[in-house]
């Protein structure tokens, strides 16, 4: 009974630092979270993220996380949370709060809602939270009972409480009616339906002449060092290079020492002492295991159980044996089931996992060697603590991969771009390790020299290609000259000089392959398109860098007016396409992290 109030008590009090903390976010936007003067860094003075100006504090944000992991524990049998669940929550929540202070900007900035209170307050009392919902202290008789809630809400103790909800209903009410605006833009006019539908419904019948660039030899195209060097000259905005860094990187890896191990097996041994004292198995499971304890079936002839089978199967059902150190830590298994050659089990399984002394020893180590590093140089500093020294080699500054790192780090991305040459960076967590980077290298995009081997690579291959479709135009048109001069099409492959094809097609739209040789040209469907008199010979039609033809238009069959009236109504071509791309990528802008601020790094550290 102690106990449950207790946790009563302190899903209270969490809930009022978590509240005040949200409408902190709403209410207090870009006021400074602390006293503190002089140069300090950011995150010395509590600030884990800045986003638009305003500072997320981390204390606040912790309760708020604990309020979360409160809440998630509440909802689950199994009452321990693993390091990547906590990690997980802590994303969500992050990504949450990016999520409303962005959008509650968007709001001040650009739609500037004029709903008064009065709207919120009655949307929040026709539609109570779902945590409300599942709370049975608002039940009567089994049922919801809706005056409980409002007295919730009229109570002056829960006045932040409700000005949460309002907030969030406010925010949740910008994010529905952009959403519609976005909807409403892509309002198609009737006329512009029956042109799309005309257009993707169009069938056509071709024979072509057609030339594919791949297909000709290299070797037909002279490349003499002075025109490539012309070509360079008249062409160097083409090579300019994106903005590239390189580093040089120390790791320092986080792993279970035998500490660590001997701490994993005294807990298990731990459940396994209770379990005979008379502890049920299920709720060992729910206080021990680091998994949901649901194992499933071990079989005989599964080679990887074999130790453990043999074990088991001396058992009865219900009985336990271990622990067993399996996969990454130990277990203990009670018998649930058994058949011939199988066995179903339950388990308490806890992880052999670094503890917080492995971690701060590691970071330790970290801090001890950036310190060196900056004294001595980053090589002579590896060299003297025999480390190894990984290097980047040259990356794009604003691509998504640097080598060495994990795929979503914008610590590392964001010391790139704000560090100077030559800086040493701070200790950063990447995944389960700690780095420590040298930025050795650094420039702004630049335009290489003609000397450069990648780019004579690139100028040599881009100067073969426009020769190329050069070379295709040119015999292009002296079919075309032969086929005016008398020359039948079928003939004509045999009179050039470049590798060609003619072939005739079966039905075809804007929405389907003419053929494999032409395949999936939006540009060629487009020129198809607009050929209108059956028998007539177009071209040359060049697609760059793909290749030429020359076409013949055998039939074009167009949809009846209605075909069109009856069916246009559901034509939206590429316009779905134009509002997914656009739907996705407004709500992306939500909670994309590129363009904040994060200090999360330095905050949590192991």
């Amino acid at each position: 009974m102690f106990m449950q109030k207790l946790r009563s008590s302190t899903k209270t009090i969490l809930w009022i630092v978590v509240i005040a903390f949200i409408a902190w976010l709403f209410f207090e936007l870009g006021a400074s979270l602390t006293g503190f003067r002089g140069r300090q860094k950011p995150w010395h003075k509590g600030v884990m993220a800045e986003i638009d100006g305003i500072k997320i504090n981390y204390t606040d944000f912790e309760r708020m996380v604990s309020f979360a992991v409160q809440e998630t524990l509440r909802a689950r049998p199994n009452k321990n949370l693993t390091p990547d669940e906590l990690k997980n929550i802590r994303d969500f929540n992050f990504y949450d709060v990016v999520r409303r202070i962005k959008l509650s900007r968007f709001d001040e900035k650009y739609r500037k809602m004029i709903f008064s209170n009065d709207i919120y307050t009655q949307i929040l009392v026709m539609n109570p939270p779902a945590e409300i919902l599942s709370d049975s202290n608002f039940y009567t008789d089994g049922k919801f009972d809706q005056n409980k809630y409002v007295e919730v809400l009229k109570d002056p103790r829960n006045r932040d409480y409700v000005v949460n909800q309002l907030m969030k209903i406010r925010i949740d009410l910008v994010q529905e009616l952009t959403n519609q605006d976005i909807a409403l833009s892509f309002n198609i006019p009737q006329a512009e339906k029956e042109a799309i539908y005309r257009l993707e419904n169009t069938k056509f019948k071709i024979k072509y002449l057609g030339v594919k660039a791949y297909q000709i030899p290299d070797t037909l195209i002279p490349v003499e060092l002075k025109d490539l060097q012309e070509y360079y000259k008249k062409n160097k905005e083409k090579f300019k290079r994106p903005p590239r860094a390189a580093m040089k990187l120390v790791t320092f890896s986080v792993v279970p020492t035998s500490e660590d191990t001997a701490l994993a097996l005294e807990r298990i041994n731990t459940a396994l002492e209770l379990y005979k004292q008379g502890e049920t198995f299920e709720n060992l499971i729910r206080d021990f295991s680091d998994d949901h304890g649901d194992f499933g079936w071990i079989r005989r002839n599964d080679a990887k159980f074999d130790t453990i089978y043999q074990s088991l199967s001396v058992l009865k059902v219900n009985d336990v044996a271990g622990p067993f150190k399996f996969r990454e830590g130990f277990y203990l298994f009670k018998v649930v089931e058994k058949e011939k050659d199988s066995i179903r089990v339950k388990d308490i399984y806890v992880e052999i996992r670094p503890s917080e002394n492995t971690y701060q020893e590691a970071y330790r180590k970290a801090e001890e060697f950036k310190e060196l590093a900056k004294k001595k140089g980053f090589d002579k500093a590896a060299k003297e603590l025999n480390l190894e020294v990984f290097d980047t080699q040259e990356f794009n500054i604003d691509g998504y991969f640097i080598p060495y790192v994990g795929f979503r780090n914008e610590t590392v991305k964001r010391f790139v771009k704000e560090s100077r040459k030559k800086s040493i960076s701070d200790v950063i967590k990447d995944e389960n390790t700690y780095k420590v980077f040298y930025l050795y290298k650094k420039d702004k995009g630049i335009i290489p020299d003609f000397e450069d081997n990648e780019v004579r690579a690139r100028i040599k291959g881009m100067y073969i290609s426009d020769k190329k479709m050069e070379l295709i135009s040119a015999e292009l048109q002296k079919a075309m000259n032969l086929i005016k001069s008398g020359v039948e099409l079928d003939s004509i492959p045999g009179k050039l000089t470049i590798p060609c094809v003619v072939e005739s097609t079966s039905y075809f739209t804007a929405k389907t392959i003419p053929s494999s040789f032409v395949g999936r040209d939006i540009r060629f469907s487009g020129f198809i398109y607009s050929l209108k008199k059956t028998g007539e010979l177009y071209g040359p039609f060049i697609s760059k860098p793909y290749g030429g033809y020359i076409v013949k238009l055998l039939e074009r069959v167009e949809p009846t007016d209605e075909e069109i009236k009856n069916n246009s109504k559901f034509s939206v071509g590429s316009y779905s396409r134009i509002w997914d791309f656009t739907f996705r990528e407004f709500q992306q802008k939500f909670v994309e992290i590129q363009d904040i601020k994060d200090y999360r790094s330095y905050f949590y550290l192991y």
